[in-house]
C-alpha cells in the first residue's frame, strides 16, 4: 500500500460519495464467520449497534488497534463484532472512530482503503507522560 498520508485531529471531507470511501476493504481484511443454517443470528444488527455503550465501543477499538497496527474499519468491525464496514457505516461505531480521530488519538489515511492507527505518544495534541 506504499507511502500514505496520515491525518489526525480533523475529519476528512465526507460529503456525497466521499462518505463511502471508508467502506472500501483491504485485500487482507478477514471475512465474517459463516452464517448458521437458517440465516444470521442477529437479524437487526443496526439496532444492536445502536444499543451498544459508546464507552465500551471506544475501549474495544483502542484495545483492538494496538500501536503501530493499521486496520480498515471493516477489519476492526469483523474482528470485534463480526460486522463488516457496510453494517458499521453511519452507526455509532463509525461515529466513535471519527471522534477518536478528532481527538488526535487515531490517525487515518486519505487514500483508499482508508486505514486507521493509534497515534503513538500523542493524545489531544499533547505528549503523553
Amino acid at each position: 500500500m506504499g507511502d500514505r498520508t496520515w491525518v489526525t485531529g480533523r475529519l476528512p471531507d465526507r460529503s456525497g460519495t466521499r462518505a463511502y470511501t471508508v467502506l472500501i476493504r483491504a485485500p487482507d481484511d478477514p471475512e465474517r464467520r459463516p452464517r448458521p443454517k437458517g440465516g444470521q443470528e442477529d437479524r437487526t444488527p443496526h439496532h444492536t449497534l445502536a444499543k451498544m455503550d459508546r464507552k465500551a465501543i471506544r475501549r474495544a477499538i483502542l484495545k483492538n488497534l494496538g500501536y503501530k497496527q493499521t486496520k480498515t474499519l471493516n477489519r476492526i468491525g469483523v474482528e470485534l463484532w463480526d460486522k463488516t464496514a457496510d453494517i458499521l457505516f453511519c452507526s455509532q461505531v463509525e461515529e466513535v472512530m471519527w471522534e477518536l480521530v478528532e481527538e488526535g488519538i487515531l490517525a487515518f489515511t486519505m487514500e483508499a482503503p482508508v486505514l486507521f492507527k493509534r497515534v503513538t505518544g500523542e493524545r489531544r495534541g499533547k505528549k503523553r507522560r
